[in-house]
């Protein structure tokens, strides 16, 4: 454990240093304490990394990565960080909407309303041009644990293979027959995605943000509370009851219960009345759970020390979605020894909540959380704040963290 926290003190060290040369130079004089360690930092400006790594949109179609990766710089134990010579490959995953666009655009029998086909064009094309692996691993995650259309599901499967598989992206996609390996491939996705419906359905994870953000609903109409109030009966919330603090979400939280209009695109979903609490708190946090998933790609494609650098990016027509991914980017991204990897934001728990007592608590209590939260069931939890939702606030108030 001292090895540990003298590890992740130097890694914060690195991190607080202002200079690119200041960090290569600190990580340089303790590489043999770290080891194995990598680390990305995502906020240099002096990065080789160009503009081809930017974020990018076609009308309200956007690609976004968790960061802006052209401010991309890898200190590694295992390579010479003075020559920094490394591959990279990126990556794309697609939203449910885009997902949909593109059947619409590809299936013979679609119809290309509802979005600016030429946008979407743009935005299919630029990712063939610029060579991204592409995938539909979190919308597949999303649309299994909602009512399905089986025969649509494999519409939209197949539609997607063809658009995987074809070189190039033209006019000319409604002539492509699908292989027999092509359909072979469409199975695969299909059946695992069937196959895991129940499996999603019980994401633990999925359930807390839930959670979280139906805490946040019923702080928000508290009218004797100020909204730091607010934030630290969140923070105390998530820390005590779910044993899990959602810095991230909590960070965009604390906008939401201060009517940022910065998240009103964000949180105009909570507002949709014509739907219940339920289905409502769901659409924001797949919203945010999104964000997530990418980070969980991100940490499985460069857990293993000297293979290529992935980059993982989102396509999506959300644009509170596309909003969220860059309120509280990603300011780099940590690999130790083991099983221990973390990323790090721009914005942390200090910078919404000021109340020392309370982060010196969420501190000293992560070893003791990673154990309690395992036997936290979430779900039971939702069902618990849905309750109190539909019964309103009155009742609860004076019990706010509970």
């Amino acid at each position: 454990m001292d090895n540990l926290r003298l590890k992740l003190g130097i890694i914060d060290n690195i991190f607080r240093t202002e200079k690119i040369l200041d960090k290569v130079c600190l990580f340089e004089l303790y590489k043999k304490e770290l080891a194995p360690c990598k680390i990305y930092l995502f906020d240099v400006e002096q990065s080789s990394f160009g503009d081809e790594f930017k974020n990018i949109s076609f009308g309200k179609n956007g690609i976004v990565g968790l960061t802006d990766y052209s401010k991309t710089w890898i200190l590694s134990t295992e390579h010479d960080n003075a020559k920094r010579s490394f591959g990279v490959y990126k990556t794309i995953d697609f939203d449910l909407n885009v997902l949909t666009y593109l059947h619409r655009i590809i299936s013979p029998r679609g119809a290309a309303t509802g979005f600016v086909q030429a946008d979407v064009e743009a935005l299919m094309k630029y990712i063939k041009e610029k060579d991204f692996q592409v995938g539909m691993t979190t919308a597949l995650i999303e649309r299994v644990s909602k009512k399905l259309d089986l025969n649509i599901f494999a519409e939209m499967i197949c539609s997607y293979v063809k658009y995987e598989r074809y070189i190039e992206y033209g006019d000319d996609y409604h002539e492509y027959v699908m292989t027999e390996e092509d359909y072979n491939r469409a199975k695969l996705i299909y059946e695992l995605g069937i196959n895991s419906r129940e499996n999603v359905k019980k994401l633990n994870s999925f359930y807390g943000l839930c959670c979280c953000i139906g805490k946040a609903m019923l702080l928000k109409n508290i009218a004797n509370k100020t909204t730091e109030e607010k934030i630290i009966d969140l923070i105390l919330y998530c820390e005590g009851t779910l044993s899990c603090i959602f810095e991230k979400e909590i960070v965009i939280l604390s906008r939401y219960l201060s009517d940022d209009p910065m998240v009103s695109k964000q949180f105009e979903k909570l507002r949709k009345t014509k739907l219940g609490y339920d289905e409502r708190i769901k659409n924001v946090a797949w919203d945010l759970y999104h964000i997530r998933l990418l980070e969980e790609m991100f940490l499985n494609d460069n857990s293993v020390m000297g293979r290529d650098e992935a980059l993982p990016y989102y396509a999506s027509a959300d644009q509170g979605l596309l909003n969220s991914f860059r309120l509280n980017p990603l300011k780099g991204f940590v690999f130790l020894e083991g099983s221990i990897s973390y990323p790090v934001n721009f914005l942390k728990l200090e910078d919404v909540c000021k109340n020392e007592t309370v982060i010196q608590n969420v501190h000293d209590r992560l070893s003791t959380r990673l154990e309690e939260c395992k036997s936290v069931d979430a779900e039971k939890e939702f069902r618990n704040i849905l309750m109190k939702l539909e019964l309103g606030n009155s009742y609860f108030d004076s019990n706010a963290r509970s």
